[in-house]
């Protein structure tokens, strides 16, 4: 390897190195955010509900088009 290519090694490693540190402080700024965590929460909870709604409380039958017309 020449010199040159161990240089842009060394800064290639060294911009990975600062991006990673960005984007923990930004993870740290977002999360002391009160509102922002709260909202993340709660939007948390309503895709988990929706993705988790067929398994929790299955629909009957009657709900997919079957109609039963001797019961009606």
């Amino acid at each position: 390897m020449t010199v040159k290519q161990d240089t842009l090694k060394k800064i290639a490693k060294e911009v990975a190195a600062e991006q990673r540190q960005v984007k923990w402080f930004l993870l740290r700024l977002f999360l002391k955010r009160k509102p922002a965590f709260l909202t993340l929460i709660l939007l948390t909870i309503t895709l988990s509900a929706t993705l988790l709604a067929p398994w929790v409380a299955p629909y009957p039958d009657q709900g997919m088009g079957a109609v039963n017309l001797e019961h009606r």
